[in-house]
C-alpha cells in the first residue's frame, strides 16, 4: 500500500566510526546509497549497508569495503523489484566475488567480513544480515534486536606445554559462525516487510558496541540527534573498554507534515486561534533585560552602517542602469557573499538553479540542486522538486525526439529522466517503446542496404552474401556434454546444476549459473535449444561467446540472452553491463511457452544472433573477439540446455 503524498514517510540519517585502541587501521566499512536523495517512494528504497572486515588484509583489497562496494552495486542493478531477492543476490554475488579474490591470492579462511544490510522503502523494513553487526529498533516504549548473531560460545581452558593446566578455571569465547567469503555457500538471514511508525529509529552497529547495554542506547537514542547519538555511542563503547573498531549508524523515520503546516497557516488566515506556547526564565535574567539601551546603540551602528554599503553598492551600479535599464546582474554560485546568511545564500543558490533550468542549462542545475540538497541532509523541498523538474524536461525532450522518429536519442533522454524520477510509472514503458523502435528501425535499415564490403585480412563479406560464403569445418556436435570440458566456477555439482547425457541442467538456485567451455575454437557457430522449466517470468539465459581463456573466472565476455519474449546482446565486464542491441522476439503463441533454439555465429568482428532458425540482428564490433563460449542463466531458473552443437567456422 502507498501512502498518500502528504503522509509519507521521510528519514534523516547519521554515521560514525573509530578505531579501536589496538587497531592500526579501521575495517569497519558502512553507506547509504543512493547518495543523491532519501525518498522511500522509489522501488529500490534507501539501502543501508554495515560491514566489519574479520582479519584485515594489509596491503591487498578491505574485505568490508568490498561487501558494501558488491551489495550496493548489485542490489541496484538487478532489474527486479523483490527487495528481499535483490538483497539475497547481492549478498551471495559478494560472498562469491570475496571468497574467490581470497582464494586467488592465498587468502582462504584467513580474512571475511560480517555485514548488514536495511532496506527502507515506504513504511517498510527489509534486512540482510550475515555475522555478528546488529540492528535495533528504537522507539519511546520500547527497544528490540531485530537481528540475531552468528556466534557460538566455547568453553577454553589455560594451557601449559600443550596440555590444560590444573586449577587454571575456565573461559568462554564466542567464535563466528557465519561471514562472507569463507566458504561458496552461506545462509543469509532475510526478514522481510517489518512495519515501521513514526518516530522510530533503526541502528545498525558493529560488534564493537555490544559492552553498551539496549537499554543505555534507547536513551541516548531518544535524547539526542541522530548526529549526536551516532557519536556518543562510538566514543562510549570506547571508553567501556572495546578494544575492537567501533561503527553505527542511526536512522530516524518521522512524516512531513508540509501539508499540516499550510492547513495551519490557512487556519490562522481565517482567524483560528494559534496554540499557546509557554515560556519560562529565571528571574535574575528578567531583570538584566531592562537594561538594553546598548543592544538599541549596536544596532543602529550596524543598520547606519548597512545603509552605506548599500548606497555605494547603487551608486556603483547605477551607471550600467542608466545605460542598460533592463540588464541584471548575474547570480554566479562561486560569488554569492559570504556576508550573507545560509538562508540568503540558499536562495540566491535556488534563484540560480532556475534560471540554469529555464536557459536549457540542465547539468548546471543539477549541480546546484544537489549540492543544496547534500548541505541539507538529503531533504530539501524545493531542491527535490527541482530535480523532479529537471527529468520532466528530460522526459519532454524524449518525446519531442520520438515524435520526430529518433528513437536512440529518446531513450537517450528517458533513460535519463529514470534517474531523478525512477518513481515515475511511465518512464519505463517509454523507455521499453523507444528501445524496441529503435531496434526495429536499424533492422530494418539492415535488410534495406545494399552490398557493402567487409574487410578483415583476407576476408571479404557483402550484406548477406555473408551467409552464403560461411562454410563449416569440421563440426564438434555435443549431444550430451562431458564434464572435463566445461569450467563452472562458484557452482556446486548437483546441488546449482546437474551434466545429464542430452545436455546441462542449471537449478534453481541463487548464484548465477555461467558454463565456459575450455577449448580454443576462433570463428565459430554456437547452437543451443534451451527449455525454462521453473523460475522467473522475466528470467534470462543464453549463450556466453568471446572471453578470453587465459583470463579465468571469465569476467569478461558478451551474453546474448533471452527472457521468453525480448533478446539481448549485452557486453559484460566486473565493473559495468553494457546493452549493445535489443530487442523483441517474433514468435507465435506456441513458441513463446515452449523451447527456444540460440544460434550466434562469430567471424572476427562479425557476429550474427538467431533465434529459432531467424536472424535477429547482425553488427560489427570494435574488435576482434576472443575464442570462448559458455552457457548462462540468471538466479532463481530452472533451466536445460540441449542439443549443443559447436562448428569452428572457416571463410571461403
Amino acid at each position: 500500500m502507498v501512502m498518500p503524498h502528504g503522509q509519507r514517510y521521510k528519514i534523516v540519517f547519521a554515521s560514525n566510526s573509530l578505531t579501536g585502541p589496538q587497531h592500526r587501521d579501521n575495517f569497519d566499512s558502512f553507506g547509504k546509497f543512493p547518495l543523491e536523495h532519501t525518498r522511500l517512494d522509489t522501488p529500490k528504497g534507501q539501502l543501508f549497508i554495515i560491514a566489519d572486515a574479520k582479519h584485515g588484509n594489509p596491503g591487498g583489497r578491505d574485505p568490508g569495503k568490498m561487501a558494501v562496494r558488491i551489495i550496493q552495486e548489485q542490489y541496484f542493478a538487478y532489474p527486479s523489484t523483490d527487495i528481499a531477492f535483490c538483497l539475497q543476490r547481492a549478498f551471495d554475488v559478494a560472498n562469491r566475488q570475496i571468497y574467490q579474490y581470497a582464494k586467488a591470492n592465498g587468502l582462504l579462511r584467513k580474512i571475511g567480513a560480517t555485514c548488514t544490510a536495511v532496506v527502507i522503502a515506504d513504511r517498510m523494513a527489509y534486512i540482510a544480515h550475515v555475522g555478528d553487526c546488529r540492528v535495533y529498533r528504537v522507539s519511546l516504549p520500547k527497544i528490540e534486536q531485530l537481528t540475531q548473531d552468528h556466534v557460538r560460545v566455547i568453553e577454553t581452558m589455560p594451557r601449559e606445554n600443550g596440555h590444560p593446566r590444573a586449577g587454571g578455571g575456565r573461559a568462554y569465547r564466542p567464535v563466528l559462525t557465519r561471514a562472507l567469503g569463507v566458504q561458496l555457500g552461506v545462509k543469509v538471514d532475510i526478514l522481510s516487510r517489518i512495519p515501521l511508525h513514526r518516530d522510530e529509529y533503526l541502528v545498525l552497529c558493529t560488534d564493537g558496541m555490544k559492552n553498551i547495554s539496549p537499554s543505555e542506547i534507547q536513551h541516548i537514542v531518544l535524547s539526542s540527534s541522530p548526529e549526536r547519538a551516532a557519536r556518543r555511542l562510538t566514543q562510549l563503547a570506547l571508553e567501556r573498554g572495546s578494544t575492537d573498531n567501533v561503527t553505527t549508524q542511526i536512522v530516524k523515520i518521522y512524516q512531513g507534515y508540509s501539508q499540516g503546516y499550510r492547513e495551519g497557516a490557512d487556519r490562522q488566515k481565517q482567524g483560528a486561534p494559534a496554540s499557546e506556547i509557554n515560556t519560562y526564565a529565571l528571574k535574575g535574567e528578567l531583570s538584566q533585560s531592562s537594561s538594553t539601551w546598548p543592544v538599541y546603540f549596536l544596532l543602529m551602528i550596524f543598520v547606519t552602517l548597512f545603509g552605506l554599503l548599500l548606497s555605494q553598492k547603487i551608486l556603483h551600479d547605477f551607471p550600467a542602469l542608466l545605460h542598460h535599464p533592463t540588464a541584471r546582474p548575474e547570480i554566479q554560485p562561486e560569488t554569492i557573499a559570504e556576508s550573507l546568511s545560509p538562508e540568503q545564500r540558499e536562495a540566491q543558490l535556488l534563484a540560480r538553479a532556475q534560471e540554469y533550468l529555464q536557459q536549457k542549462q540542465y547539468k548546471n542545475a543539477l549541480r546546484i540542486f544537489r549540492t543544496i540538497l547534500r548541505n541539507n541532509g538529503g531533504h530539501h523541498p524545493q531542491a527535490q522538486a527541482g530535480i523532479l523538474a529537471v527529468a520532466e524536461a528530460f522526459k519532454a525532450d524524449g518525446a519531442r525526439a520520438a515524435r520526430r522518429g529518433e528513437w536512440r536519442l529518446a531513450a537517450k533522454f528517458y533513460k535519463k529522466a529514470i534517474s531523478l524520477n525512477p518513481a515515475d510509472p511511465e518512464l519505463q514503458p517509454l523507455l521499453a517503446e523507444a528501445r524496441r523502435k529503435a531496434a526495429q528501425k536499424q533492422r530494418n535499415r539492415v535488410d534495406m542496404l545494399q552490398p557493402t564490403a567487409y574487410q578483415s585480412g583476407t576476408l571479404s563479406l557483402r550484406g548477406w552474401q555473408a551467409e552464403q560464403r560461411l562454410t563449416l569445418s569440421q563440426s564438434i556436435r555435443t549431444p550430451g556434454l562431458q564434464p572435463e570440458h566445461w569450467a563452472l566456477p562458484g557452482l556446486i555439482l548437483n546441488e546449482d546444476y546437474r551434466i545429464r547425457s542430452d545436455g546441462l541442467l542449471f537449478y534453481e538456485t541463487l548464484p548465477i549459473k555461467k558454463a565456459f567451455y575450455r577449448r580454443a575454437l576462433g570463428n565459430i557457430e554456437v547452437e543451443v535449444e534451451g527449455t525454462v522449466l521453473l523460475g522467473q517470468e522475466f528470467g534470462n539465459y543464453g549463450i556466453i561467446f568471446g572471453h578470453a581463456l587465459d583470463e579465468e573466472p571469465y569476467r569478461n565476455f558478451y551474453l546474448f540472452s533471452v527472457d521468453g519474449s525480448h533478446y539481448a546482446l549485452q557486453e559484460v565486464s566486473p565493473r559495468h553491463v553494457k546493452y549493445l542491441v535489443s530487442g523483441r522476439l517474433h514468435q507465435n503463441r506456441k513458441q513463446s511457452s515452449g523451447p527456444i533454439v540460440l544460434k550466434v555465429k562469430v567471424l572476427d568482428k562479425l557476429v550474427l544472433l538467431y533465434a529459432n532458425g531467424q536472424l535477429l540482428k547482425m553488427l560489427t564490433l570494435e574488435r576482434p573477439l576472443h575464442s570462448g563460449i559458455g552457457l548462462y542463466a540468471d538466479p532463481k531458473m530452472r533451466v536445460e540446455f540441449s542439443r549443443l552443437r559447436i562448428h569452428p567456422v572457416n571463410p571461403r
